[in-house]
């Protein structure tokens, strides 16, 4: 420890700083009925209205073939071959 202006010794304090890792949602897909995501490496087939991965919901389909994501009450369009990146 360093010495303070007095000749005692001086406080010292760490702080740590850790900053939100986003999470990379795409989309690569419509398969049966459901549609085809990926969520950074992990892949996931789901139907409109099922959750996945840590709270997503895929909500609907859009008229250009793309999917309404839902995440901790933001609603985005992810079309196929899009990536979207949460946090």
């Amino acid at each position: 420890d360093a010495a303070a202006t007095d000749g005692s010794a001086a406080a010292t304090a760490t702080v740590t700083v850790t900053a939100a890792t986003p999470v990379y949602v795409g989309l690569y897909g419509f398969s049966s009925g459901s549609a085809d995501f990926w969520v950074n490496d992990t892949e996931y087939s789901v139907s409109v209205g099922d959750g996945f991965a840590s709270d997503f919901t895929y909500v609907s389909l859009t008229s250009q073939d793309c999917a309404r994501v839902a995440h901790s009450g933001d609603t985005v369009t992810i079309c196929p071959g899009e990536v979207h990146a949460f946090g």
